[in-house]
């Protein structure tokens, strides 16, 4: 078993992620730690516990997470993020769901300070629904386990954006006939944006993966989607844990959110490039 990991100038993160895994080594499967530098201009801080080591020059996570998996040696590939924290008992979770002809999602707990601000609170409910994707057919790479077999049937992530190349992925491993499972037990957490320019970012980095990258169909379809209000977010807050006057608040910040979308799909029309 292969955990790539791609990191992006977000060296300390990605500390605690490895920390987490070194003590899930006594009690499982064997695994090693492939960690991918997605920028050269500094070396990683040394005493980082890693197996193998490698830069990726190509800008994006998906590129990054290829390289990886070129890199690895398992024969299960299991990719997370150097912002996320695996849970006590991920790897042993992760080992017993993956199987050719099944891509495995795992749980993604959002984290916040306590007591959570305003933004933290919309994150927690809406930052990444791995339940509501999977229900969808796909899931995102912070949590997500496939063989090497499948992988490479599939081809490896779409590396034309910095956005949306899991699901795009998970798309073309259903016309193969993989499916798409929830493993529940298999938990990372995720630390909650905690700002307006956290979550704005995430934002244009989203519509940049939906409107500059795959084929013309996809994007037409995602530019139609403008129109249409966040319906699904509104039902992902509406599912969510929280209080009645919370989740009016977070409902706001989806319509706030999707008018911002909009705002960036005119940017990326004028020509300005997809948000990292």
């Amino acid at each position: 078993m292969s955990i790539i990991i791609p990191v992006y100038r977000d060296w300390d993160r990605l500390s605690t992620l490895l920390t987490a895994l070194e003590g899930q080594r006594e009690n499982g499967p064997s695994f090693e730690v492939v960690v991918v530098a997605n920028d050269d201009a500094r070396h990683p801080p040394l005493h980082l516990p890693m197996d193998r080591f490698g830069y990726c020059h190509t800008p994006g996570s998906y590129a990054a997470r290829n390289h990886g998996a070129g890199m690895a040696r398992g024969s299960i590939l299991v990719f997370t993020d150097a912002d996320c924290v695996p849970q006590i008992g991920w790897i042993v979770a992760m080992a017993k769901a993956v199987g050719d002809g099944t891509i495995v999602a795992g749980d993604v707990q959002m984290v916040a300070g306590d007591p959570p601000n305003f933004w933290e609170r919309f994150d927690q409910m809406t930052g990444i629904p791995q339940r509501a994707y999977v229900r969808r057919g796909y899931a995102a790479t912070a949590n997500f386990a496939v063989t090497r077999r499948t992988f490479d049937q599939v081809g490896g992530f779409p590396e034309d954006g910095f956005s949306g190349g899991d699901e795009r992925f998970c798309r073309r491993a259903a016309d193969l006939g993989v499916s798409v499972v929830f493993a529940p037990d298999a938990i990372v957490t995720h630390p909650s944006r905690d700002s307006w320019p956290a979550l704005a970012q995430k934002v244009r980095r989203i519509k940049g993966g939906q409107l500059r990258a795959g084929p013309l169909r996809r994007r037409a379809y995602w530019a139609v989607r403008l129109f249409v209000p966040p319906v699904r977010q509104l039902l992902v807050i509406a599912r969510a844990k929280g209080g009645v006057v919370d989740k009016l608040g977070a409902a706001c910040a989806a319509f706030v959110f999707w008018g911002y979308g909009a705002y960036e799909a005119v940017r990326l029309t004028l020509g300005k490039r997809p948000q990292r």
